[in-house]
């Protein structure tokens, strides 16, 4: 399979290289800054825009946490993509990234950012201060379609700015601010490679900057190549440890009553009790065939699959990224500008062949021809039809899922001033377009075609009149013939449309003035549309295929107008306490039209006490408005991972067992149910009757910065506290088990089936469970608490100079402290908090560190890269302090970079990230019995030591 998917990417290679050889993409160089102010060329200051506001000031000022990471940090990083270097800072939490292999949602290849750790749709990313088009459904915007070598520097506010930006900007902004005035030809090129197995990876990008029209016009293009190797599970010892599998295996098996013992068939026909390996059927048979991965026989001797062995922890990504934009002044200064972004990706996947099961079962009639070709199957079956079949139809080999995903996003507008007053004009309008496709190339079954071809079975002679040769659920490891598997075999696709249109005019000057200076006001109104529509394959629609997520037809639009505005009161101005105080008030209208209408407003105070230090402060109510995927979800049926309480393998957390399993009699399961893994289908559907979610936000911070001897100094600490209401989320199936069972020893002490996330759960017979149902809802709230420590050192060591440039050490520490992270799932529940709690999904770290020294010697930089995790207890902690499951170690990865500038225009970049290949910690408990082997691949790095080059040239 390797092999298919590299012949196909060498395709895509060429024709991706083919483009690139007619457009330009770029590299640049900066460092980490939070910036105070902000010179012109000659050394005086200028009006700028900083993130988070639309006034201009002079002093560059942020009244909110802003952190700024410049491009050269991120290009010198070895990281091939922009989220994998930003997801390593300590404001963000796990997003998807490039471990995130899910083909059923449109999810594999994206990347997107997580602001303190409260969901990618909660926090928006940005353009220029403008928005860019989502590429899925839930709002959040693919990173990986941002022409990174465009880019200048990013911007990162982290709290709360919908009264500037609008909805989904509870947590935050991330703004992507691209290169102005570049003149000239830049090319890139960087390959990486893990030490151990895997697949290289390659960036090959150029860009393209000039002046026009006499200097009144200044275009750019860019264009980027990506290719990210894969690296997959069986690759790294740690999945193999104790992996994750199911009883779902290539043998056929039936459940038969009355023990309800499994039973299979060799592929030489004899039978054997797949419960236990070594235990004779009624006619003395055992399994004899040959075990070797990803199939295995577990301590109890049930035979097993690994299920992921074939998935990717690092998913083989094509990415195709082309940007332009262009600036021209015309006749009485009006500026006219406009940009394009093209970014087209594929992204591959592969994962255990299809299973039938549950609500992907078959029902073989007791006529059937081959159940009464093996006595031992016709004797437990007693005349019965059996109900309770299970296969792995690993005759289709792997599922291999491709996912296309094509963005476009067109924008032009005209800003200008009016010569008589100090005010500045602008009017834009953008259209985007996202087309998703995910295909399944290979590796599906209908499993109602597989019914088709029982049902047309002659119990005689067990041909199907469907196809030749026909379908014997007894049959070994190849239960089709060659034409029944043609018939049964499916390659479907899901097709997914985004649009969005954005209209925006502002005016933004002077106020008035004031005895302590110039009052500056900001004033915004705009419309802004997303519409949505999902066409799924037919037999997806129908739910006809085995382990593909059923979802019907759907669409919908969500519109929203809106009037903002803001501004800029200067309170005190060479004051004896202090040099100067800056007030800045803020309001935003929102009317829905779905959701209703919202409120958005802050408060901004700073003050710049003197030279060397400047306090600020924020109150922040923000809010976000339910995105078209939460109101328009139709009907999903999918697989989510879970572990229900009553499987006679649970091994879980649990209070009082006891009374857990008289919860599961009440709602019908049999104590010899056993759940076939750690996964099972669920089901979710839109809401249309859901509210905005509303946020509070206080932040309260200073900036320092001074001089001791020949280095310079730059503080900065800031405190945050964010509360959500009404928080949007999925009722999640573990969440359903947690609550009901009562498993966190808070949520259901008297252990009643009528309470709420008990009625979620159907159980249609004593040995199977209905997909779970996952309601979108308003449900209770999040509040969350840090400290968010900057600091840089920079010291000019003119006895490290050579080869004639400067010297310098510079050491840069960025740090968060969590103070508390609660989560209240209802809103008549108390609040539960996560901090220092981890699980393979989630983690609430209570001080990540990244620290930087970098020793500059004229053309070489040697740059030393510490990221630094804290200890974290398990999640179940959090409900039980008792829990005997064990927490995470902490982590430190290293990275060491060496920058080589050989002339102006050739500069060479090499490293090596996490140069002590440390494997990942086991989450979850030690990797033993019935606890699999697993790690949260958003915080730690399961790939392990990856060595990297660049070269970037310059004319």
């Amino acid at each position: 399979m390797r092999n298919y998917f590299t012949s196909l990417r060498n395709r895509k290679r060429a024709v991706s290289l083919a483009v690139l050889s007619a457009t330009f993409t770029l590299g640049s160089t900066a460092t980490y800054s939070q910036t105070n102010a902000n010179e012109s060329a000659d050394g005086m200051l200028e009006e700028v825009l900083v993130t988070g506001s639309r006034i201009t000031r002079s002093d560059a000022v942020s009244p909110s946490p802003l952190a700024t990471v410049d491009m050269s940090n991120i290009n010198n990083s070895g990281r091939v993509t922009i989220d994998d270097y930003l997801s390593r800072l300590p404001q963000f939490g796990p997003g998807t990234g490039d471990y995130s292999n899910d083909s059923n949602g449109g999810t594999a290849g994206r990347a997107t950012l997580n602001l303190r750790s409260l969901g990618s749709k909660r926090n928006l990313v940005i353009m220029d201060g403008r928005r860019l088009m989502s590429s899925g459904t839930d709002g959040a915007i693919d990173i990986n379609t941002i022409p990174a070598l465009a880019i200048e520097n990013i911007e990162v506010i982290t709290g709360g700015a919908s009264v500037t930006y609008g909805s989904d900007a509870l947590s935050g902004v991330v703004n992507f601010k691209t290169r102005s005035d570049f003149n000239g030809f830049e090319v890139s090129v960087q390959s990486s490679e893990p030490d151990d197995a895997g697949e290289e990876s390659t960036k090959i990008g150029a860009a393209f900057g000039t002046d026009y029209a006499g200097g009144k016009g200044n275009l750019l293009i860019t264009a980027e190549y990506t290719d990210r190797g894969g690296v997959r599970y069986f690759e790294r010892d740690f999945f193999l440890t104790n992996p994750q599998a199911s009883q779902f295996t290539a043998y056929g098996s039936a459940r038969l009553l009355p023990r309800g013992q499994l039973i299979s068939v060799n592929n030489d026909g004899t039978a054997f009790n797949a419960s236990s390996t070594s235990t004779p059927t009624a006619s003395g048979t055992t399994f004899n065939g040959e075990i070797s991965d990803p199939l295995t026989i577990d301590s109890r001797g049930t035979i097993r699959t690994f299920g992921q062995y074939y998935n990717f922890i690092q998913v083989p990504l094509e990415q195709t990224n082309i940007f332009a934009k262009t600036e021209y002044e015309m006749d009485g200064g009006t500026v006219a500008y406009g940009q394009v972004l093209i970014a087209s990706s594929e992204a591959f996947n592969e994962g255990a062949a299809p299973n039938s099961l549950g609500i992907w079962g078959v029902t073989i009639p007791s006529d059937n021809y081959y159940v009464n070709q093996y006595p031992d199957i016709a004797a437990a079956a007693r005349g019965r039809d059996i109900t309770s079949y299970q296969v792995r139809f690993v005759q289709t080999g792997g599922r291999v899922y491709n996912t296309e995903n094509d963005v476009t996003q067109v924008l032009a507008g005209l800003r200008g001033q009016f010569e008589d007053r100090d005010l500045n004009w602008d009017v834009s309008l953008s259209y985007g377009e996202t087309t998703t496709d995910d295909v399944t190339i290979s590796g599906s079954i209908s499993f109602a075609a597989v019914q088709d071809i029982i049902d047309t079975t002659d119990p005689l002679t067990g041909e199907s009149s469907l196809c030749s040769g026909g379908f014997n659920p007894f049959g070994g490891t190849s239960p089709l013939s060659s034409d029944c598997l043609a018939f049964a075999s499916r390659a479907p696709i899901n097709k997914t449309k985004l649009e969005q249109t954005v209209f925006e005019a502002s005016l933004e000057g002077k106020l008035a003035d004031l005895p302590a200076g110039e009052a500056r006001f900001s004033v915004l109104g705009g419309f802004r549309e997303n519409t949505y529509r999902f066409n799924p394959d037919a037999d997806i629609a129908q739910g006809n295929l085995a382990n593909l997520a059923s979802s019907g037809f759907t669409q919908g639009d969500v519109g929203v107008t809106e009037l903002a505005a803001e501004v800029l009161l200067p309170l005190v101005s060479d004051g004896d306490a202090v040099d100067a105080v800056n007030l800045g008030l803020g309001y935003r209208y929102s009317d829905y039209d779905l959701s209703g209408t919202a409120s958005a407003y802050k408060l901004e105070l700073d003050a710049q006490v003197n030279d060397a230090l400047m306090l600020r402060a924020s109150a922040q109510h923000a809010v976000r408005a339910p995105n078209v995927e939460e109101f328009f979800r139709a009907s999903l049926l999918r697989v989510q991972p879970f572990l229900d309480p009553c499987s006679s393998r649970y091994r879980g957390a649990s209070t009082d067992r006891g009374a857990e399993l008289a919860l599961c009699a009440e709602q019908g399961a049999d104590p010899r149910y056993t759940q076939g893994g750690s996964s099972a289908p669920t089901f979710t559907n839109g809401n249309q009757a859901l509210d905005p979610e509303e946020a509070d936000t206080y932040t309260f911070g200073l900036v320092s910065t001074f001089d001791v001897g020949s280095a310079s100094v730059q503080l900065t600490a800031d405190y945050y506290n964010i509360e959500i209401e009404k928080a949007i989320e999925t009722l999640s199936a573990q969440l359903i088990m947690t609550k009901c069972f009562n498993l966190d020893g808070a949520s259901n002490p008297s252990y009643d089936n009528n309470y709420f996330p008990c009625q979620q759960i159907n159980r249609p017979d004593p040995f199977s469970l209905d997909p779970v149902n996952q309601p979108i809802l308003n449900l209770g709230g999040i509040k969350t608490s840090g400290y968010d420590l900057t600091g840089q050192i920079n010291w000019s060591v003119d006895a490290l100079a050579w080869g004639g440039g400067s010297g310098s050490i510079t050491l840069n520490t960025l740090v968060n402290i969590l103070d508390s992270y609660e989560i209240q799932a209802f809103s008549d529940e108390g609040f539960s908090d996560f901090a220092g709690a981890v699980s393979v999904t989630e983690a609430y770290p209570e001080l990540v560190a990244h620290t930087t020294l970098s020793v500059e010697t004229g053309p070489v930089t040697v740059s030393a890269v510490w990221r630094h995790i804290d200890e974290m207890n398990d999640i179940s902690a959090v409900g039980n302090p008792d829990t005997p499951i064990a927490g995470a170690d902490a982590y430190d990865y290293f990275d060491l970079i060496l920058n080589a500038r050989v002339n102006d225009s050739f500069t060479l970049t090499a490293g090596v990230n996490n140069m002590t290949d440390e494997e990942p910690p086991q989450i979850g408990g030690e990797a033993t019995g019935s606890v699999f082997s697993d790690t949260n691949q958003g915080v730690y790095d399961a790939i392990g030591r990856t060595v990297f080059v660049g070269l970037n040239v310059s004319f």
